[in-house]
C-alpha cells in the first residue's frame, strides 16, 4: 500500500485510486487505514488527505494481511469464537461509562437502521468498540482484522441473507443488549458466555445459507497433514 509514497510525509493516493490499484474494494481499504492510523504510521486530515508521518514498527505484510485470504466463514467463525468472548469477559473489567455509551450508540442505531446494510456497519462498530475498551490492544486488533473478512464477496452474500430473514436483525441487538448488560454490571463470565452464545447463534445462521454440499465439506474436519 505504502509502495505509491515511500517517503515519510508523503500522501497517498485519493481512496477510489487507491482502492483500484490495489483491487480492493473502498470499504476494505478504509479499514486497512484505520489501522495504519492505529499503528500510527499514518494521519488523515480533512481536505489535506493522508499521509505516511512514521515508519510501520511491524512488515505491512504481517499488519495489514490479505483479508480476502481469510474469507472462509467457517474459519472466520472459529477465530472469532475464541477471540471474542475473552474480549468480552476483559470489557467487563476494563470499560468505563464512557465506553457503555459508545456501545448503546451503536446497538440504537442498529436498532433504527432502515436497511441490513445500515445495520451492518453498526454490528460492526458494536463489536469493534466492545473490542476498544477490553484495555487489550493486541486483541483489540484481531477483532478489527476479523471484522474487515466482512467485505470478502461470499461472506457479504452469507451476511446480506442472513440479514433478510425476519427477526434476525432484532435477535442480533438483543444479544447486543444482553452482552453489554453483563458489561455494565461487570460480570465478566456472564459476558463471556453471552457472547459465546452470540457467535454460535450467528455461525449457525450463516451455515444454514450455504449450499449442502459447501456446508458439509466446511463443517468436514480437514485431513491432518503427515
Amino acid at each position: 500500500m505504502l509502495a505509491a509514497a515511500a517517503s515519510l510525509g508523503s500522501r497517498l493516493p485519493p481512496e477510489r485510486v487507491l482502492a483500484q490499484e490495489l483491487q480492493t474494494s473502498r470499504a476494505t481499504l478504509r479499514e486497512a487505514l484505520r489501522l495504519l492510523r492505529s499503528l500510527g504510521v499514518v494521519e488523515s486530515a480533512p481536505r489535506r488527505g493522508t499521509r505516511i508521518v512514521a515508519p510501520p514498527s511491524i512488515p505491512l505484510h504481517i499488519a495489514l494481511p490479505d483479508l480476502n485470504r481469510f474469507g472462509n466463514p467457517q474459519e472466520v467463525m472459529e477465530a472469532r469464537m475464541l477471540v471474542e468472548p475473552s474480549v468480552a469477559a476483559l470489557a467487563a473489567l476494563r470499560s468505563t461509562p464512557s465506553d457503555w455509551e459508545v456501545l448503546a450508540r451503536a446497538i440504537a442505531a442498529g436498532g433504527a437502521a432502515s436497511s441490513p446494510s445500515t445495520f451492518e456497519r453498526w454490528d460492526r462498530r458494536f463489536h469493534i468498540s466492545l473490542a476498544r475498551c477490553a484495555g487489550n490492544r493486541p486483541l483489540a486488533y484481531l477483532v478489527e482484522l476479523l471484522q474487515g473478512v466482512r467485505d470478502a464477496f461470499l461472506w457479504g452474500h452469507l451476511k446480506r441473507e442472513d440479514l433478510a430473514h425476519p427477526g434476525r436483525m432484532a435477535d442480533y441487538l438483543a444479544d447486543h443488549r444482553g452482552i453489554l448488560e453483563a458489561v455494565r454490571r461487570r460480570r465478566p463470565e456472564e459476558a463471556r458466555q453471552r457472547m459465546a452464545e452470540h457467535l454460535t447463534r450467528v455461525h449457525r445462521n450463516l451455515l444454514s445459507h450455504l449450499p449442502g454440499h459447501v456446508r458439509n465439506a466446511e463443517s468436514r474436519p480437514k485431513a491432518q497433514r503427515s
